[in-house]
């Protein structure tokens, strides 16, 4: 870090501002490395996100650390990844950062979100409201020509982003893993809840950090304080 210290020393930073600065670099660090096990220059947006979303956890604000992420990998050359840190810092302090829109969801279909644009959907909460029972569903795919399966997939998806932190990352790793409900995370224990996911995405290749034990038992606490909107019936 003594490298990336010297460049913000350059930009003008004072010297509590760059101690600052690369000691939340340095805990960024330490999370990838015990999360995923990597260094700093194997880091991608997705590791970004999830650390974003684990500081939104223990309710600290990511604003600074994302301005020390953006300021790294700006030193480091990598552009995309410091405009996506630099990105994400924009939107959190932005005056609409406590709406969610559908179109932020991982693996999320622009076809899809262009439907729901149409029908006056953008935001989760929009479509909770209109998509409780399967007749509103059923009512919402007529709408927005979208099927039935494709309304209850982000229904779901904007239910879960009810638990505090789980927005774009976590709550698609939690619907393809499985607990595609509040209950369903609710039932489980913070120790089963995390090797779950860690089994999934280890079994899936897929490209996300399992929430840490932390997490695990602030997502599952949040959880059984709630009910899901989603019904059956």
């Amino acid at each position: 870090m003594n490298e990336f210290a010297l460049f913000l020393k350059k930009k003008g930073k004072k010297p509590n501002v760059v101690n600052d600065l690369v000691s939340r670099m340095n805990e960024f660090a330490g999370y990838i490395q015990e999360a995923s096990h990597l260094d700093l220059s194997s880091v991608n947006s997705v590791h970004i996100d999830d650390f974003t979303e684990s500081l939104l956890h223990r309710k600290e604000s990511p604003n600074n650390y994302l301005r020390a992420i953006a300021l790294f990998y700006k030193f480091s050359g990598k552009t995309e990844l410091a405009l996506h840190a630099s990105s994400l810092r924009e939107n959190l302090i932005s005056p609409t950062r406590n709406k969610f829109k559908l179109k932020d969801f991982n693996d999320s279909d622009p076809l899809h979100i262009e439907a729901f644009r149409k029908a006056g959907i953008i935001y989760t909460e929009d479509i909770l409201p209109e998509a409780v029972t399967p007749q509103d569903r059923e009512y919402l795919a007529q709408k927005t020509g979208l099927p039935y399966n494709i309304i209850l997939e982000y229904a779901k998806l904007a239910d879960l982003t009810r638990i505090g932190s789980i927005k774009k990352v976590r709550a698609r790793l939690y619907y393809l893993a499985g607990f595609d409900t509040i209950e369903k995370i609710a039932a489980m224990e913070p120790d089963t809840f995390r090797q779950a996911v860690s089994d999934f995405i280890t079994k899936n290749n897929y490209n996300a950090i399992p929430p840490t034990p932390k997490e695990s038992e602030n997502t599952i606490a949040t959880a059984r304080k709630l009910k899901s909107m989603i019904r059956d019936h």
